[in-house]
């Protein structure tokens, strides 16, 4: 399996990155990049591993989301594959918020 990070995925984490760098410090941001990146990785070896999101089930694709903080939650699917990473989504949000993210 090899991962692949569509836009809105890098988007997020870039937006995640500059927020942290803001409000707190570089290293809060660095340490939070650090511990999603290796939960990704973790795909990898265990693809199925997170549960399947319940506000994409109505989506041709089969959606999971990876809880990496009780902030964050990263969504994905499996194809061919390929484990590609949609989103990274701000479990303080608004579902429907979240859920508008997802175009495809």
């Amino acid at each position: 399996m090899v991962i692949k990070w569509l836009a809105p995925s890098r988007q997020s984490l870039k937006d995640i990155v500059a927020y942290y760098k803001k409000e707190y410090a570089e290293n809060a941001a660095l340490k939070l990049i650090t511990e999603i990146r290796t939960s990704v990785e973790r795909l990898k070896e265990f693809p199925e591993l997170a549960a399947v999101e319940p506000l994409l089930m109505s989506r041709d694709k089969t959606y999971r989301s990876l809880v990496v903080t009780k902030t964050y939650k990263v969504i994905y699917y499996i194809e061919n594959d390929i484990i590609n990473i949609s989103d990274i989504w701000d479990c303080r949000q608004s579902p429907e918020t979240n859920k508008k993210k997802i175009k495809e």
